[in-house]
């Protein structure tokens, strides 16, 4: 029996398959398996799969029909025979001591959870990521950490920068929100909330591309958010475990992620979107918590009360100025001041003249010479 799993999922990932695939099967620690989950490719990905299958028999080959990322990796979940799982995506890579060193250092600290920093490699330059996005994928946390209802919150939800127990993912049933781009945030945050122990290993040893057609990619560079709402049934999907295995109320950290989770779609989505968003995650996630839980989290409390405004004027700055009592308004010939959408102040400049206006009475115009050039 294999030590390690490494579940990879792929679809048409026919470009950068061979060299991940190259970089798990090199790895010093050799007593892995790699569980590989065809999802429906329409490229060469399965005949190299096939070609790896021949050359070495640690990799396992299975087929499904296009279903996303998170049937994938359930597949994997139910087929993997380590003691030990890890994840990796199938235009990335690993270092070729990974395995050994995230193993290593998760037996050595005696935890449940270990995880590594990474390299980031920005492979297309239209990838989309602001700065902030790109650090998130850094190790903030180094070395050995009981896991508080602080910490907890605070960990990133990545699934391939860490190494877990198989037999706590199994005596939990922790899964994936199969159909739901978002599943990661939903394993890890299941996973954080049954483990006791951390360990940040302080090296770089995943090689994680920036690509425009990753799965984020495309929501951030080409402006495809139907995904976004994916977020809201991921959530339900921790919630429901969490309340089924009656841990909800031991771990209310993860009113940081329902946050996080409500929050941030809003930055990418159309105002008619954002509250559609926004009532549909009243609807599915917020009905788990009553109101004096959420006194300390104000946008969820607006949110509960059906007070959508509110919410999308504090976190949403392009619709920020629409629902201001008062605000600015500038363009090439008029500046004025609204207030409730009336202007009460305006200044008006043309080549001739500049007017000034109270209540749109105009109560002072002067001529304006024209200027010459020496």
């Amino acid at each position: 029996m294999p030590e390690i799993s490494v579940i990879l999922p792929v679809y048409n990932a026919d470009k950068y398959l061979q060299e991940c695939l190259d970089s798990l099967l090199c790895q010093t620690f050799r007593d892995i398996e790699v569980l590989c989950i065809n999802d429906g490719s329409t490229d060469k990905s399965a005949e190299i799969l096939n070609q790896y299958t021949q050359k070495d028999n640690r990799v396992r080959v299975f087929e499904q029909e296009n279903s996303g990322p998170a049937k994938a990796r359930n597949v994997g979940l139910f087929n993997a025979k380590g003691q030990f799982l890890m994840f990796c995506d199938a235009d990335d890579a690993y270092k070729p001591d990974m395995c050994e060193k995230m193993l290593t250092a998760l037996k050595e600290h005696n935890v449940d959870l270990v995880m590594c920093d990474a390299e980031i490699i920005e492979y297309d330059k239209n990838h989309g990521r602001q700065e902030g996005n790109i650090a998130y994928h850094k190790l903030r946390h180094k070395g050995f950490y009981e896991l508080t209802q602080d910490l907890r919150s605070r960990l990133n939800i990545l699934l391939w920068n860490k190494i877990f127990k198989l037999d706590l993912i199994k005596k939990w049933h922790i899964d994936f929100p199969s159909g739901y781009k978002s599943d990661d945030d939903s394993f890890v945050s299941q996973y954080l909330c049954v483990a006791e122990t951390f360990f940040g290993l302080d090296e770089k040893l995943y090689c994680y591309k920036l690509l425009s057609n990753s799965i984020m990619g495309t929501i951030l560079s080409q402006g495809k958010t139907d995904s976004l709402f994916d977020k809201i049934y991921s959530l339900r999907h921790t919630l429901d475990f969490l309340t089924k295995n009656e841990l909800l109320k031991k771990n209310l950290w993860i009113l940081y992620r329902v946050l996080a989770d409500i929050t941030y779609p809003l930055s990418f989505l159309s105002y008619e979107d954002s509250l559609k968003y926004l009532k549909t995650f009243n609807e599915k996630c917020l009905i788990f918590f009553d109101v004096e839980t959420l006194k300390d989290f104000k946008t969820l409390r607006q949110c509960k009360e059906g007070n959508y405004l509110r919410v999308i004027q504090r976190w949403c700055v392009k619709y920020k100025d629409q629902f201001r009592f008062y605000k600015r308004v500038e363009d090439e010939k008029d500046v004025a001041y609204l207030l409730l959408g009336f202007p009460i102040w305006k200044k008006r400049q043309t080549q001739k003249s500049k007017s000034y206006y109270l209540f749109g009475i105009k109560f002072y115009s002067k001529k304006r010479g024209l200027r010459h050039e020496k």
